[in-house]
């Protein structure tokens, strides 16, 4: 049996209504953030000319991060593409065209200005998400790099079970 390990940094998506939020950022922050990803691939379970490929998205600066400064990336990486629709960049590496080791490892430094986000989300006023909505579904299909099976999708199910929103008396986080 072949097993396969996947990473994926998983990016919320909510579509705000202004009616229904208020959202605004404010406190920021600066920190140094050492993103590391280590994988220690099991040599006989695996096919390392297909199964030791890793896409990395650059981190970039978006409403409530801000002044985004890559300091260094070890090893650096085999190619960088940019994706064409909302331009982010993403750094690739092929561990299978490398010498076989016990363990890879990628790290990425980068320094960054972080907002607190407050928002206001009248509850009233918020209604069922929309499945069939094209953006719904585009930010929920599979692609070459992420594939939404069953067993995914009861995973997820599991850990949001029927949670709609979870409010905080000053940060709110929508879960839908």
């Amino acid at each position: 049996m072949r097993k396969i390990l996947f990473c994926s940094i998983s990016i919320l998506i909510i579509s705000v209504n202004y009616s229904v939020a208020q959202i605004s950022y404010q406190n920021p922050r600066v920190f140094n953030v050492e993103y590391t990803f280590e994988l220690c691939p099991d040599k006989d379970s695996i096919d390392p000319l297909k199964d030791l490929k890793l896409w990395i998205p650059v981190p970039r600066d978006w409403d409530s991060q801000k002044t985004v400064k890559i300091i260094s990336v070890k090893p650096a990486p085999h190619a960088k593409y940019v994706e064409p629709e909302y331009v982010n960049q993403i750094y690739f590496w092929d561990f299978g065209k490398e010498p076989e080791r016990k363990m890879y490892a990628v790290k990425i430094n980068y320094r960054t200005e972080v907002y607190e986000i407050n928002c206001n989300i009248n509850p009233e006023k918020v209604e069922p998400y929309n499945s069939k909505n094209e953006k719904y579904q585009f930010y929920t299909r599979s692609t070459h790099t992420i594939n939404i099976n069953p067993e995914i999708k009861e995973i997820a199910h599991l850990i949001v079970g029927v949670e709609k929103i979870l409010m905080y008396r000053q940060n709110c986080y929508s879960i839908m």
